[in-house]
């Protein structure tokens, strides 16, 4: 990998509205990938209610994918997906990779059907150990991996996170390894510890963006402003050339 991967992660900040989805796709356009969470709600297993407010349909996703394609040629799109149903439509829909959140990964028959489609999947990790990574695996023998460490907490503290994990994570592992931020966006932190990760060999830097945090949307907490995402872009590549 020549360059830093970087994935802007819309995850729910568009609250639902189709306008400001096209905003943070428009915001996001110095990364290589643009990642959509796509859900059917009657298909989740233990749903948060209010994401059934904030539900795109299946017209408005292949919509967005169109808006992107044609605003940005090159970029990735990678959708995060539960459930089975929203596989088969991303399918449909020409999505290019997935991720699978580490909550996701506990059913084994949803991990195979998303492997079954060949392409690749952003693995998420967290902090787990290597048996229980190993075993998941195991049920993805075929597609390309990116394993994907950072602590799930929004916003997170420098304190919960323990970085030297991505060394252990390349160390165990022949696979790429990246990180997935979630400090408080009003920080420092939000820029200096993706930038450490690169020093201990993270390839990959996964980024909330929104629209506009001061209005605290859904996941603004730790998600970057446009003008902030171009600045975290700027920065990692600024890194890139000095490797």
């Amino acid at each position: 990998m020549s360059k830093t991967h970087i994935i802007a992660d819309m995850a729910c900040s568009h609250d639902g509205d189709v306008n400001l989805a096209k905003k943070i796709i428009d915001g996001a356009g110095s990364a290589d990938s643009i990642q959509f969470q796509i859900w059917d709600f009657s298909e989740l297993k233990n749903p948060d209610k209010e994401l059934a407010e904030i539900e795109l349909s299946q017209t408005e996703w292949a919509e967005l994918v169109k808006y992107t394609r044609a605003q940005f040629p090159s970029m990735e799109i990678i959708a995060c997906v539960y459930e089975t149903r929203s596989v088969d439509f991303c399918e449909e829909i020409g999505i290019d990779a997935y991720k699978l959140h580490h909550t996701s990964l506990t059913y084994s028959a949803f991990v195979k059907h998303v492997a079954n489609t060949g392409k690749r999947i952003n693995m998420t990790v967290g902090f787990w150990g290597p048996n229980e990574i190993g075993h998941k695996l195991e049920w993805i023998p075929d597609s390309p991996i990116w394993l994907m460490a950072g602590y799930q907490n929004f916003p997170t503290l420098p304190g919960d996170i323990s970085l030297d994990y991505i060394k252990h994570l390349l160390k165990l592992f022949e696979l790429p390894v990246g990180y997935q931020d979630h400090s408080d966006a009003n920080t420092i932190e939000a820029y200096t510890l993706p930038i450490y990760t690169m020093g201990l060999g993270a390839t990959i830097q996964e980024k909330h963006i929104t629209h506009d945090r001061a209005l605290k949307g859904y996941d603004h907490e730790s998600a970057l402003n446009p003008d902030e995402f171009e600045l975290f872009v700027e920065r990692i590549r600024t890194v890139d050339k000095s490797k």
